[in-house]
């Protein structure tokens, strides 16, 4: 029954999902969750196996002055991050990132996140294009 609901979920994501460009898969060896093209925090949120956004935004502390410097400064720029839902670093760091995109009131309009597979690719040409 898990695994009909689960694949109910992944059919739905998927559909959700098209208009990014986002293709949701399962690694067979390891199980992991895979986004592979344009995402959003909000999408990763949504995804129960990504525990660890949540966790690690709940964690991370920032510095309180690294914090006012940026809100101050931080909307001047845009951001594009390459990161894989599979990947250690990007566990650690994406959470760290969204908290403080949170706390400076970052334009998330200026922010866009591309998901990689296993092997670094994009969906479209975002492993090569950045």
């Amino acid at each position: 029954m898990k695994q009909v609901l689960l694949a109910m979920l992944m059919l739905v994501s998927i559909n959700v999902f098209a208009q990014y460009d986002l293709d949701v898969s399962i690694d067979r060896e390891t199980g992991d969750v895979i986004y592979k093209g344009q995402c959003t925090f909000a999408d990763l949120n949504s995804e129960q196996a990504f525990g660890w956004l949540r966790t690690g935004v709940g964690h991370y502390k920032p510095d309180e002055q690294v914090v006012r410097y940026l809100t101050d400064n931080l909307p001047d720029y845009k951001m594009v991050v390459l990161m894989g839902t599979w990947c250690e670093d990007s566990q650690e760091m994406l959470p760290q990132i969204y908290k403080i995109l949170r706390l400076t009131n970052f334009p998330m309009q200026n922010y866009t996140m591309y998901g990689l597979d296993m092997e670094k690719k994009g969906y479209k040409d975002e492993h090569t294009k950045y």
